[in-house]
């Protein structure tokens, strides 16, 4: 049996990152992870994505929720067969 390493914080960001880009985009993905943007976007595109980030954070704290505090599964009991 082998030993699970600890996630890096590489990891961590990228799994954030691709929660993050399944609930709002790639260019939010980046401002969540405080990526800058390069050459014609840097220089026109300044819109904060305050809103985005937001709601990609809300996303990841979400999935994080449901992995500590998951719902309970529904069993049913079965009874018995005769033999």
């Amino acid at each position: 049996m082998s030993a699970i390493d600890a996630p890096t914080e590489h990891y961590k960001r990228r799994s954030v990152c691709k929660q993050a880009t399944s609930a709002v985009g790639r260019y939010c993905c980046k401002a969540v992870l405080a990526h800058r943007q390069g050459g014609v976007v840097a220089t026109y595109d300044t819109h904060e994505y305050l809103m985005e980030k937001r709601e990609a954070l809300e996303a990841w704290a979400q999935r994080i929720k449901s992995i500590v505090e998951p719902t309970p599964a529904k069993v049913i009991k079965l009874r018995r067969g005769r033999r």
